[in-house]
């Protein structure tokens, strides 16, 4: 019906349940074509556990069917990604209960096989059904309805024209628009949510009545700067706030960099402008003109002593109704504001973040604990390890001995594609950050040295 109605070159998400993502995979291609993003609930891509599904449907595709429907559906995918600005966005939910049904109590489609390799997935706490109809608008709700949203804003950014050509999206010339300005959109590819620290964030800046000034507080490399941007994303998707900037607080002359894209965005132009003065007068400016509620991200305040001729606050945008978002890894910040203390991750977010995969066994847990513990559980240092687990291919019960002999290798070796970077001192270059020069920075600002 669709392809028959004249609008087919208009970009899909697809929302899709159990046998349905089937379905979806096995779609003409004209279709597969204009898909931009598909969220799977609970389909089985991997015929496991038959004997739970003949429970449910008699007519359920034998496992070599279905692994030649992810095999043909990855073949596309991958032609997608070589193809410029055609990669489809894909996360799949995964279900947590069992379902009881005729005297069976069981997992409708285990973890294994409701993920695909090298995609996002996201647990929710409800059984095969009920993943789907939700009573109440509650975390597992957000958590999908936040990711849609997220798309569909990318989807406004960029457009597939009727001939099937991508540019970007048609918008006005309306300058005051202040929603994500100078925000990094080069966010970790696996974020794992922590929901006591997201949470906390939603109550104190999402949530009415809004904290004015709030501090992420924590050692380098825990993890801060990327929920400030799940805060950011979750902000604008949820279009709590009518404008949001970011700002970068590492130095005097990050900050003056940082207002002066900002103001360039309000006004116009190319040219960077010099004075911090005259980019805050204008940034402030138009501040003060939006209605409703406004957020500013200073991040990387790390480094108090640098700010000897004005103080931080010195430098927070002044505005009616906004509130202040500082990242910080020195204890004198809690004068900030409200203290959010971001410390080690905990044992499942560790997990899922340095394997990116489904557990397979109990063993494969233990081991990777042992990792985790190793490490600290600390947010970097486990994505940083995981990288380098998937790229050397060391087994997990070996890598203990491993990181004992090569530890300064490890914490310093990170993949091409690396998107943990941030400009130092008054450089334009954005270095790259591994868990040691994380940790050298810290000392550096200990001791006031680099020697």
């Amino acid at each position: 019906m669709w392809l028959d109605t004249g609008v087919d070159g208009l970009p899909i998400l697809f929302v899709v349940h159990s046998l349905g993502g089937l379905v979806c995979e096995n779609h003409e291609r004209r279709v597969l074509e204009c898909t931009k993003a598909i969220a799977f609930l609970g389909t089985p891509h991997r015929g496991s556990d038959l004997a739970s599904w003949a429970t449910i449907a008699s007519n359920m595709p034998s496992s070599e069917v279905l692994e030649n429907l992810t095999q043909d559906f990855h073949i596309m995918l991958r032609s997608r990604e070589q193809a410029q600005n055609l990669s489809i966005h894909i996360t799949c939910f995964v279900e947590e209960l069992p379902v009881s049904i005729a005297g069976k109590t069981f997992i409708v489609v285990p973890s294994k096989s409701a993920t695909l390799e090298r995609y996002p997935y996201v647990t929710i706490h409800a059984d095969h059904i009920g993943m789907m109809k939700f009573k109440e608008k509650n975390n597992d709700y957000k958590s999908i309805v936040l990711q849609l949203k997220r798309w569909i804003k990318e989807l406004a950014v960029t457009e597939t024209k009727l001939d099937g050509t991508v540019g970007p999206a048609k918008s006005g010339s309306n300058t005051s628009n202040l929603i994500g300005v100078n925000v990094p959109r080069k966010s970790v590819s696996y974020f794992v949510t922590r929901m006591d620290i997201v949470e906390e964030l939603d109550k104190c800046l999402l949530s009415k009545p809004k904290a004015t000034s709030v501090v992420l507080l924590g050692m380098g490399g825990s993890g801060k700067t990327q929920l400030a941007l799940e805060c950011c994303r979750r902000a604008e998707a949820d279009s709590s706030f009518t404008a949001v900037i970011w700002i970068d607080a590492s130095s005097p002359a990050t900050i003056a960099q940082s207002y002066s894209t900002i103001a360039l965005k309000v006004i116009g132009g190319s040219q960077s402008l010099v004075d911090v003065e005259e980019s805050m007068a204008i940034v402030e400016g138009a501040l003060q003109q939006q209605k409703g509620e406004k957020l500013a991200v200073l991040d990387n305040f790390d480094s108090p002593k640098d700010f000897q001729e004005h103080s931080i606050q010195h430098y927070v945008p002044k505005a009616t109704n906004g509130s202040v978002l500082f990242t910080s890894r020195h204890a004198s910040s809690e004068r900030l504001g409200h203290v959010i203390r971001v410390s080690g991750m905990s044992e499942d977010e560790s997990l899922d973040l340095l394997l990116q995969r489904p557990i397979s066994e109990a063993t494969e847990r233990a081991q990777g604990l042992a990792i985790a513990a190793m490490l600290g559980y600390l947010a970097l240092a486990l994505d940083q390890a995981g990288a380098y687990i998937r790229a050397q291919c060391p087994p997990l019960h070996d890598f203990g001995s491993h990181y004992r002999r090569r530890k300064k290798k490890i914490l310093e070796e990170v993949p091409e594609q690396w998107e943990y970077r941030r400009k130092l001192g008054e450089t334009e270059r954005e270095t790259v950050l591994s868990v040691f020069v994380t940790w050298e920075l810290s000392f550096e600002q200990i001791s006031g040295s680099k020697e």
